[in-house]
């Protein structure tokens, strides 16, 4: 009987063993499934700020700056509507790109950049690997004809 018990006592530490050898793979799986998950999202928040931009942008109008009330330049405008659309990224403004710098005149092209550095959130990333990526996005739109 004795015998019996010792092999059952072994056939339990196995599975310890078992468990402890495959929970790391499943954590860096789970890891890996949500820092995926993270990166499309920001990569998908960044080209619709873009875009909104552009859009706002085509139209020559300008915004209140909500300190003032004074009406704001149409390049600051286009760089606040592209923050606001951008809000859970903490868009620096010095990050967007205007070309040309004013917004355009009417029937112009511009081009409205962002480029934002993404930065992994698991922290499990090897020395060698960078600890933050860029993403870049760009669009050119051209202005309506007249504003």
């Amino acid at each position: 009987m004795s015998v019996m018990r010792t092999l059952w006592r072994r056939r339990r530490g196995q599975s310890l063993v078992e468990f402890a050898f495959a929970i790391p793979v499943a954590i860096f799986l789970l890891l890996a499934v949500i820092e995926t998950g993270r990166h499309f999202y920001t990569r998908v928040t960044v080209r619709n700020a873009v875009q909104e931009a552009a859009r706002f942008a085509i139209t020559g109008q300008t915004l209140l700056d909500p300190a003032t009330g004074n009406p704001m330049t149409r390049a600051e405008s286009i760089k606040q509507v592209l923050v606001d659309r951008a809000t859970a990224l903490n868009v620096p403004v010095a990050d967007i790109v205007l070309d040309p710098v004013d917004g355009g005149a009417p029937d112009q092209l511009v081009r409205i950049s962002l480029t934002y550095l993404y930065m992994f959130g698991a922290g499990m990333l090897p020395s060698f690997m960078p600890s933050t990526m860029p993403i870049t996005v760009s669009t050119t739109v051209k202005n309506e004809p007249v504003f």
